[in-house]
Formats: structure tokens, C-alpha cells, sequence
């Protein structure tokens, strides 16, 4: 936006519905002032909470549930500064004023005659080539729009494409520097990493060229691909051999640095805008931008590389915050995300009972990760003690991933039949196939009802302690628990289950009478064709509420809690985020001695799965076939063990679709193949590892067709769209 003729102490405004922004500078009276100034509305780092809650519940219903704070970058002239700005939302002003001495910005929040320090952004830190042309003293870029032609201030947003016209050989650069910060912005618009690469200097010692390259160009010595001796797994291979780069050299005739070479093009895939700032040369940044970022994405940034730089800030006691502030939090939740879902239940009290919540990405994750569910109940979560019930599954990175969230009042059937058809009406109908609760009886009564076809498994974990508590005997545990997980078949457990009733005389105990009754709800060979992706107890779920406990107490409220929900959600995809790119960033180095099997398998499994999959390769080199019988259709081979003469497993090829069923169900259980069947494929002369035996729900691109949800307000403006 551009302000003209701003005389001393007259106030210009611009209004932006809902919000309204004000300037005020002092010039001299009738001179005419050009300002431009780029303007980034992200939602604020800090939420003020306040005791009225019809006022908050006004504000809420304004601004979504957030505040907004204001951050921009000035292109000012000498005589402008310094220079206020006031943005004004529901009762809420934003400060920003421009600080004369060390130029920088202040950002302030006033609300109710109390004024809140937010930060200060520098000035220096934003002179990025496409954002503020006047900065540097030259000339736009080439078909650049400008409503200012002398000053070559940028007006449109800049793309990769304009920048690589800004490199094309003989443009100049006033120094290295903006050169420099020019490719990096460059680098990530377009989406690879940079590093420095030759200099040239002449006999005083001065730099008189400079080269910077694609992060992925060379190779690894070969030494490195052949050390046998590791200490430690080696990291994936990311050199690829690209010869994408920029050369500079100064000419001392024109006393700026002319490009010579730009290399545009590269032999690797190209990383996604959301994965961007997880390259190591993105992933510098200055405290600032933290509190002037609106995600994670938005920013260079990662988690190990910034230690908390937003100062957490004092709220205002919350007095007499009810119910409703939550519901309306809730329905801005609503309003940004037209994906999110939540329902909740009145009591005879008309207060407020039952609460379910799931967000958009919640839901899009359950569409590709909900074959398997687990969900298990904390206390001391917020101040009314209610029972906390998260619902969790398994990504394709064998990560924890979360469905949805439940406060109910009571444990109780009634509550869980309500929490679980709410589950199933925001899921659009899809029942999970498995469920693992820790065995509450109430939530048996309800699963059996509202999820008939789904197989119901107790945690192993909870019936452990179980076992010891109700017998009291850790030999007897010890037994209890070869039963439960380590028996090959139903005769096997029956016959252990027998031995182990004996050896301990536990023939009258109840709870043994009754575990063994329940035995199709926990042991293993009533499993074994079942995929529960590795999933034996909900220690998930006990995991996750670790977790959780960084994040939220006793003592919160409603609307807290929920809020700070909000913020581990936006954490944990943050962490997905990583291991999406750490899996598709680079390739791992080759071990085993099926590297056919490997490097297919590197290519398509996610890094943790892949991990997996080359533990059963390395297996394989102990086994042996002892030999097959011929079918019509298939080969059934019998598959024996190294210096383990009582091993043996069946292995059945079938030669139209080339699938290896072991008998070990080792592909139906966790949905990768087994060492049996590597060595069966092997002996077919199978060259690739065959598509019916590739589970998508592990693979790279389980989630190709669903992209990331954003969790952020539509507000936002993505750091890489500029």
C-alpha cells in the first residue's frame, strides 16, 4: 500500500474489514512522502485472557477465537522515520512503532488500558531481493509491476522464475552478500538447499569470486559406502550429483560483481513447499521471526535449532469462566476449519457434559491410517478432573497419530456409546477393524455394541500388571506372559496354558478362570491373521499422555485446556512433517546382501518402515529352503534355519500374482514381508518385491493424495508464496 502527502501529525487510514489500520509520521507540512510498506497478518503468539466472558465471547466470535498481531517490514526514506502504526480488531490495539536509534520495530498489544510487550523485529534482517527493492538502491527486476518506477519498490509477489531471470549471466550485484541472500531465497522458493562452494582471491587476499551449489551435488567417497565397521547407522545417502549452482566474479571496471554461470537445472526431485524449512541451509533464523511467524512452515526453522525464544506471557486470572467460553472457542474452531467437528452434551443441570473435538487433519488421517484404533483415559488433565479419552492410531512412519479427543463426565457405558458413535458420525461411517482398549468393562459393553465387526484386544500391558497383582508371583507373570504373546498356534497355547495352571497350581484362582474364558481378547494366535500394525497394548495412548502432561495441568480450565491441545496438535505435525522429509530427503546406504530388495524397498517405505523391512532382509541370510511341493497354481516350500534344526515354517508362492504367504503371517500382522518369504522370492527369481505384498499405509506415499492439513488461520501469509 502506498500513503501520499502525509503533512506533520495527520492521521491516514487504511481499512482492511475487520480491521482497521492507521498511519501517522511527521513530516514537514506539504511535502509529499512515499511509504510502502508489506503487511503480514498472522495470528498472534500470545491469547490475553480476560474475566468477562459475554466480552470474551464477543471477541471470539469476531476474530475466530485468535488475536492478530501485526508484523511488517518498513521500506522507508530518510526523512519518514520514524513512523507508528496502529492496528485496531475487536477492542484489541496493535501497536508497531518504529524505533529511531537502532532501527527496528516495537509491537505492542493494548487492550483495556493495559499494554503488552510483544517484540521488536530488526530492520536489517528483512533486506531480501523481491521484497523490498529500495532497500538495495537499484533497479527492479526485470518485468517487475511497480506503481513507482523510480523507485523500483516491488508491488507483485515474487516467484523462482523471477528470481532465476535476476541471474541470468551479466546482471549485476552490489556485493556478495545480496547475491548471496538473493540464490538462498531463490533456493527455497524453488525448493533445494544451497551450499558455499569454491572462492576465488587474488594476491592481496581479497575475494574476487564466488560459488554456491545445489546441497545435493557430488557423491560420498567410497570409502564411506564400503566401511563395514559402522558404530552407528549410516545416514542416507542426499548427494545426488546435481550441477545446479551460481557463479559470481567482481569486475573492477563496473565495480560490482557480475553473474557468469547460473545452473538452473536439477537431477533430483524437488522438495514441497511445507517441507522447505527442514533443509539445513533454510533452517537459520533470528529469535524474531519466531514471534512474527504464524506455523512452523513459515519460517526456517526447526525444533533443535531455536531454544524457546517466545517468552511465554502473563495472562490475566480467568474469573468465573464458564462452559460457554469453551463452546465458543470451539465454534472458531469451526468457522477456520470448515473440516474441524465437534458435538457435545447438556446435563439436567444445563451444564455442559460430554465433549468430542477433532480437526480436519484428524479426520483426513483416520481415512488413511484408521484400520487401527486405541484409546485409553487420563486424569488431572484440567481442573474439573474429567476423564480424558484421546483416540490414537499409527501413521506410515509407525508414529503415534491422534484421531480425536473426548472429556467425558463419567466412565461409564453410556458415555462411551455416546463417544463412540459421535467418533463414528465424524468419521463419516468408517469402523476401524481393530480396536485395543485396557480392558474397562463399561467400554467392552460399548464397543461390542456400536462396533460389532471391529475385533476388540486387550492390552497386553494392563494384563501383565493384572497378572501380578491377582496372583502375586512374578514366575507366574513371566509364564502368563509367554502365553499371552509368544505361542504359535491355538494347540501351542493350550498346551502352555495347561503346563502353566499346573506348575503353579492357579486351577481355583477366579481371575485366571476368567482370563482364560476371555482368551480370544488376548492371546496372540486369535491374532495372528489380524493386522494391528505391531499394536499389542494402548501404551500408545500411555505414551501420548506423557506427552500431553508438558502441555497441559490440574489446574487449567476448559477453554485453556482445549487451547493447549491446539498447541500439542501443532507440535506433533510438525514432528510428521520431519519424518516425512527425512524419508524423502536423501537415500539410505546399502548393507545387505539382497540390495535388489533394499533399494527398492528405500525407495517406497517410509524411513521407520524401512528400517523394518531391512531387518527381516538381514534374517534372511540364516535361512534355508528344505525343500517344496508343486501345486496347479502354487509351490508350497518348506523353510528351515540355521543351527535351529527344530525351526521350520511353510511358505506358499503363488506364481500369478507372486505372492509369498509364510506361515508366520508376519505380512498380515504388520503389513511387510518376512524373511521366509524373502528367501522364497529369492528362489523364484523374483526381481523386485512384488506390489500384492506393499501395504500403502507404509509406503512414501500413503499420504500423496492427502496433503498436510494447515492448522493455522486463513490469515496467514506463506513465507514461501513470496
Amino acid at each position: 500500500q502506498k500513503l501520499k502527502n502525509i503533512n506533520r501529525n495527520e492521521e491516514r487510514k487504511l481499512v482492511f474489514s475487520p480491521v482497521e489500520l492507521s498511519a501517522t509520521t511527521p513530516t514537514k507540512r506539504n511535502e509529499q512522502a512515499q511509504v510502502s510498506l508489506l503487511l503480514f497478518i498472522f495470528p498472534v503468539v500470545l491469547i490475553i485472557s480476560f474475566g468477562d466472558s459475554n466480552k470474551h465471547y464477543s471477541v471470539l466470535k469476531n476474530r475466530f477465537y485468535q488475536f492478530f498481531l501485526l508484523t511488517l517490514y518498513v521500506v522507508y526514506l530518510q526523512h519518514l522515520k520514524p513512523l507508528t502504526l496502529v492496528l485496531s480488531s475487536g477492542g484489541i490495539e496493535t501497536h508497531v512503532q518504529m524505533d529511531d536509534v537502532n532501527g527496528s520495530v516495537l509491537v505492542f498489544v493494548k487492550f483495556d488500558g493495559d499494554e503488552h510487550y510483544i517484540g521488536r523485529v530488526y530492520l536489517e534482517l528483512w533486506t531480501w531481493y523481491g521484497l523490498v527493492a529500495n532497500t538495495l538502491g537499484r533497479r527492479a527486476l526485470p518485468n517487475e509491476t511497480s506503481t513507482n518506477p523510480q523507485s523500483g519498490i516491488i508491488q507483485q509477489e515474487a516467484t523462482y522464475e523471477m528470481l532465476e531471470n535476476r541471474f541470468a549471466v551479466g546482471s549485476e550485484f552490489a556485493n556478495e552478500d545480496e547475491a548471496e541472500s538473493l540464490y538462498f531465497l531463490y533456493a527455497k522458493l524453488k525448493g533445494f538447499g544451497v551450499r558455499k562452494d569454491a572462492k576465488r582471491i587474488d594476491g592481496n587476499g581479497k575475494v574476487k569470486g564466488r560459488r554456491w551449489v545445489c546441497s545435493r551435488e557430488g557423491f560420498k567417497p567410497c570409502k564411506y559406502l564400503e566401511n563395514t565397521n559402522r558404530k552407528r547407522a549410516a545416514r542416507p545417502l542426499t548427494r545426488t550429483g546435481c550441477r545446479a549452482g551460481l557463479r559470481i566474479l567482481f569486475d573492477e571496471k563496473k565495480g560490482a560483481w557480475i553473474s557468469t554461470i547460473l545452473t538452473a537445472y536439477h537431477n533430483h526431485n524437488l522438495t514441497l513447499p511445507h517441507h522447505v524449512h527442514y533443509i539445513r541451509a533454510h533452517r537459520k533464523i533470528h529469535e524474531y521471526m519466531v514471534q512474527c511467524s504464524g506455523g512452523y512452515s513459515e519460517v526456517g526453522y526447526m525444533r533443535r535449532d531455536v531454544e524457546n525464544v517466545v517468552a511465554s506471557q502473563k495472562r490475566k486470572q480467568l474469573q468465573d469462566f464458564d462452559s460457554e467460553s469453551c463452546i465458543a472457542y470451539l465454534n472458531g474452531k469451526k468457522s477456520s476449519d470448515p473440516s474441524f467437528y465437534f458435538e457435545y452434551t447438556i446435563d439436567d443441570e444445563h451444564r455442559l457434559g460430554d465433549i468430542f473435538w477433532c480437526d480436519g487433519g484428524c479426520r483426513a488421517d483416520y481415512a488413511i491410517f484408521g484400520d487401527v484404533i486405541a484409546f485409553d483415559t487420563t486424569y488431572r488433565t484440567n481442573a474439573y478432573l474429567k476423564p480424558l479419552v484421546v483416540i490414537v492410531g499409527i501413521n506410515h512412519h509407525y508414529k503415534t497419530t491422534i484421531f480425536g479427543f473426548a472429556l467425558l463426565t463419567a466412565e461409564t457405558e453410556q458415555a462411551y456409546t455416546w463417544l463412540l458413535v459421535t467418533f463414528l458420525h465424524a468419521m463419516e461411517g468408517k469402523h476401524p477393524k481393530a480396536v485395543l482398549t485396557d480392558g474397562d468393562k463399561a467400554m467392552r459393553k460399548a464397543i461390542s455394541t456400536t462396533l460389532p465387526q471391529s475385533i476388540h484386544r486387550l492390552c497386553c500391558w494392563h494384563l501383565e500388571r493384572n497378572a501380578q497383582s491377582n496372583v502375586g508371583r512374578t514366575e507366574f507373570t513371566a509364564d502368563f506372559k509367554d502365553c499371552m504373546l509368544y505361542t504359535k498356534d491355538h494347540q501351542d497355547f493350550q498346551d502352555k496354558w495347561d503346563a502353566m495352571v499346573r506348575k503353579h497350581q492357579v486351577e481355583s484362582n477366579e481371575w485366571v478362570k476368567k482370563m482364560y474364558v476371555d482368551r480370544n481378547l488376548w492371546a496372540e494366535p486369535y491374532f495372528k491373521w489380524q493386522f494391528l500394525g505391531g499394536m499389542r497394548s494402548t501404551q500408545r495412548c500411555e505414551g501420548f499422555n506423557a506427552f500431553l502432561n508438558y502441555y497441559v495441568n490440574r489446574k487449567l480450565r476448559l477453554i485453556e485446556f482445549v487451547d493447549q491441545i491446539d498447541r500439542l496438535m501443532s507440535k506433533q505435525r510438525e514432528m510428521e512433517g520431519k519424518d516425512d522429509f527425512d524419508s524423502s530427503y536423501g537415500s539410505p546406504v546399502l548393507c545387505t546382501h539382497l540390495r535388489q530388495y533394499e533399494q527398492q524397498a528405500g525407495e517406497i517405505y517410509t524411513k521407520s518402515m524401512f528400517e523394518k523391512v531391512r531387518t527381516e532382509l538381514n534374517k534372511e541370510g540364516l535361512l534355508f529352503i528344505k525343500g517344496y511341493v508343486d501345486d496347479i497354481s502354487t509351490r508350497t516350500y518348506s523353510i528351515g534355519e540355521f543351527r535351529k534344526a527344530n525351526k521350520e515354517w511353510k511358505v506358499v508362492f503363488h506364481h500369478q500374482t507372486k505372492l509369498a504367504a509364510c506361515q508366520c503371517q508376519l505380512l498380515e500382522r504388520l503389513g511387510i514381508p518376512c524373511s521366509h518369504s524373502y528367501t522364497v522370492l529369492k528362489a523364484e527369481d523374483v526381481q523386485s518385491i512384488p506390489e500384492c505384498m506393499q501395504l500403502m499405509r507404509w509406503l512414501k506415499t500413503a499420504k500423496i493424495n492427502n496433503p498436510p492439513q494447515n492448522d493455522d488461520q486463513a490469515e496467514k501469509v506463506y513465507m514461501s508464496k513470496l
